[in-house]
């Protein structure tokens, strides 16, 4: 029985035959703390997807917002859901484009652990509350947390997962670009040597752009869902004609034929259900042609640093869109900005509709009072922190409002509202 379970290594080397040039080996894994652990039944990368997944962090996910606020519904997305949707989209991508499956299984599982509650507002009233630290990003967030905040049993501390993985994760959002990281380095100790640019594997492209389509396509269906969007079809504030010169380019010839027949009841429906397909498919047809001319990961990598610096110059230093033009695992030019046109008008429309931007000042003043209450008069009011968090500030060189914004960026929406009545709601007889 010992000699027909395979180790390991044997499914490393059955792996690493259908995996491309430009896709990273199962062999050249880089655990900074070999243990020496000789697993069964699983590759080492999949071990680091498993120690996520296994984590308190990845649990949390389950009562953190998306967009509308986790207890105000049974069937929109929460911050797990995504997780899930795009770690589906993502080992898609991973089998179409010959490239580690389990690498991007890791960094897709692991990309949003580092989120606050109540989604992005908390998020950017963090990042104004540590300006003065260089800022808060939930992509360093969520390295710190597999590097420090959570731990593996076996370990001493952390989850010792491979710098890829690592890299995969700080490295899926835009927003780490807005980081200033050479003025406090204590905010991204546990991204170590990673340089915080551009993802310089074909994995960990492939998750960037699998939380795109994943966000994409579901707060299009939250937007259904929620009938914000009849509301707002019903307020004349969005028509039929500009919904359908939204979704036309983005599903297909065929579909896109069907949706000039639909009427607006049915056809963003039926154009959602397609959306996925269309954009995976456009992904992978024009990235496998990109791909071909690299023979090596490092490659791969040395071209992605290189069109970044000539994109920088010819967007005019715009970061952000030099990192778009500059991923070779890429949508054609015209796909992706309809598609990125379709983001902007879901961003306007729902994520800045005023029922989301009430959800959104309110999360914002609660959590921001917490932060406040907790940091007043230098720390002084640490002794309102749990144990555990006071003894962290009073042995840890960090800055005491470092650590409690890890404190507050791991708790989940539930929590978060406990908390807030516990310190300034009356008692209750």
């Amino acid at each position: 029985m010992e000699n027909f379970l395979p180790g390991e290594r044997e499914l490393e080397k059955r792996a690493d035959k259908f995996i491309e040039k430009w896709g990273v080996k199962h062999e050249t894994h880089e655990r900074e703390r070999d243990n020496n652990w000789v697993e069964t039944y699983r590759t080492r990368f999949r071990r680091d997807r498993d120690r996520i997944l296994y984590s308190k962090g990845f649990r949390r996910l389950q009562n953190k917002t998306q967009v509308l606020v986790s207890n105000t519904g049974d069937h929109h997305r929460t911050r797990l859901t995504h997780t899930l949707e795009v770690q589906q989209i993502a080992t898609s991508l991973a089998d179409s484009l010959q490239v580690n499956r389990d690498l991007t299984d890791a960094i897709a599982v692991g990309h949003d652990l580092g989120h606050t509650p109540f989604g992005h507002a908390v998020e950017k009233m963090l990042n104004n509350k540590l300006k003065n630290l260089g800022g808060f990003s939930h992509s360093v967030q969520s390295v710190r947390i597999i590097e420090y905040l959570d731990k593996h049993d076996s370990e001493e501390y952390g989850l010792n997962l491979d710098s890829r993985v690592r890299e995969g994760i700080l490295k899926h959002d835009t927003d780490i670009l807005e980081i200033d990281f050479d003025k406090d380095k204590s905010q991204w100790k546990g991204c170590r040597n990673l340089m915080p640019i551009i993802p310089s594997t074909v994995e960990a492209q492939i998750v960037y752009w699998a939380d795109t389509i994943a966000y994409l396509s579901h707060d299009w269906d939250d937007f259904i869902e929620s009938d914000l969007l009849d509301k707002a079809i019903k307020n004349e504030i969005i028509n039929d004609e500009k919904l359908k010169e939204i979704w036309h380019p983005l599903v297909g010839e065929y579909m896109s034929e069907k949706i000039k027949k639909e009427n607006v009841g049915d056809f963003v429906g039926f154009a959602l259900r397609h959306l996925i397909r269309s954009a995976c498919t456009n992904l992978v047809k024009y990235s496998s042609e990109s791909l071909s001319k690299y023979n090596s990961p490092q490659k791969v990598a040395e071209a992605t640093q290189e069109n970044y610096k000539q994109n920088l110059k010819q967007n005019d230093g715009d970061k952000k869109e030099a990192y778009k033009d500059s991923l070779i695992v890429n949508f054609d030019q015209e796909y992706r900005n309809n598609l990125l046109e379709a983001r902007k008008f879901l961003n306007k429309y729902f994520i800045g509709n005023n029922v989301v931007a009430r959800m959104d000042e309110k999360a914002k003043y609660m959590v921001g009072k917490i932060y406040d209450t907790y940091a007043e008069d230098e720390g002084k009011n640490i002794r309102l922190l749990p144990i555990k968090t006071q003894n962290t500030i009073k042995n840890s060189n960090e800055p005491f409002q470092r650590i409690i914004a890890d404190h507050i960026a791991c708790m989940t929406d539930r929590y978060a509202n406990q908390i807030y009545g516990q310190l300034f709601l009356p008692w209750r007889g």
